[in-house]
């Protein structure tokens, strides 16, 4: 599930491999109007989240999952999704934002991918290494952005 950071609009995923969109009046505490089924998965949905272009005063919502492995942009404002991202071998597990035109993805493949919607597609790639001095990594479950410089250095 995921709540965009203006409040107004709610996403949920599920293992039937839809996405539903939905709005949220925020003065009468409710959903309003009908839900949105979004069907382009063709595998379970395992995580979701929101952009804010402030330039364009509108929402995109970022989903991955199982199947195709592959990372789904969604305009909010016409609930139709527009770009298709690939480069995970494995099922995406994890999203997190930043900005409005940033995000990052950990996967099953092991590794963790920061995607640029600017240049529309993955912009650098890592895989961590579970142990020190291993080189053996594990699927990356949960992803979470502190800090990120011009050279998508991490930060301690």
């Amino acid at each position: 599930m995921a709540w965009s950071p203006v409040g107004d609009l709610i996403a949920t995923g599920s293992n039937d491999k839809t996405v539903k969109l939905m709005r949220f009046n925020e003065n009468q505490k409710q959903l309003e109007g009908q839900e949105i089924e979004l069907t382009m998965h063709d595998g379970t949905v395992r995580d979701l989240c929101f952009l804010e272009d402030t330039s364009n005063k509108s929402s995109l919502l970022i989903s991955g999952g199982a199947g195709d492995c592959k990372i789904y942009v969604t305009d909010c404002e016409t609930s139709t999704p527009f770009q298709a991202l690939s480069g995970h071998g494995g099922h995406v597990l994890s999203l997190y934002n930043w900005g409005s035109v940033m995000f990052v993805s950990g996967s099953m493949d092991k590794t963790v991918r920061f995607w640029d919607l600017r240049t529309r597609g993955c912009v650098n790639m890592v895989t961590p290494a579970t142990s020190p001095g291993s080189r053996q990594g594990s699927p990356v479950a949960a992803v979470l952005c502190r800090s990120l410089g011009p050279s998508f250095g991490f930060r301690s």
